[in-house]
């Protein structure tokens, strides 16, 4: 604990970043038009590959595959994400039984202007990073 708050203090390791950098609010068609609101959102985020584990709940194979070749190490990744998606999941009962948790479909890219948002979005991702 004390070694945790010394780091800290003096500015060296993962506890002296938010961890999130920089937010970027993108709209692919019109964006200074009046009323037109950003339709995809760019998390820039840094972090150590042991707390990325547990924070991205990634199943363990997929996390391996991406994540491997950086174990115990530092990196700086993006996360996409869509604000308006047009594709609509849905939440039903899973038995009479209260205490059954719900079965969520979340139907993600179910409509193709979602799929669309995403791609065109991870295109700014790569020219930002270069």
């Amino acid at each position: 604990m004390v070694l945790t708050l010394i780091i800290f203090v003096f500015s060296s390791g993962v506890l002296t970043s938010p961890g999130l950098s920089v937010l970027a609010f993108l709209n692919r068609k019109e964006p200074i038009a009046a009323g037109n609101y950003p339709d995809h959102q760019l998390y820039f985020w840094e972090g150590a590959t042991d707390l990325a584990e547990h924070q991205l709940n990634i199943r363990p194979d997929y996390f391996e595959a991406i994540f491997g070749p950086y174990k115990d190490k530092h990196f700086y990744f993006c996360l996409s994400q869509i604000l308006r998606p047009k594709g609509r999941g849905e939440v039903t009962l899973r038995s009479a039984d209260p205490y059954d948790p719900p079965v969520i479909d979340p139907k993600y890219f179910s409509h193709p202007d979602d799929l669309e948002v995403i791609v065109e979005g991870k295109i700014y991702h790569v020219v930002a990073v270069i």
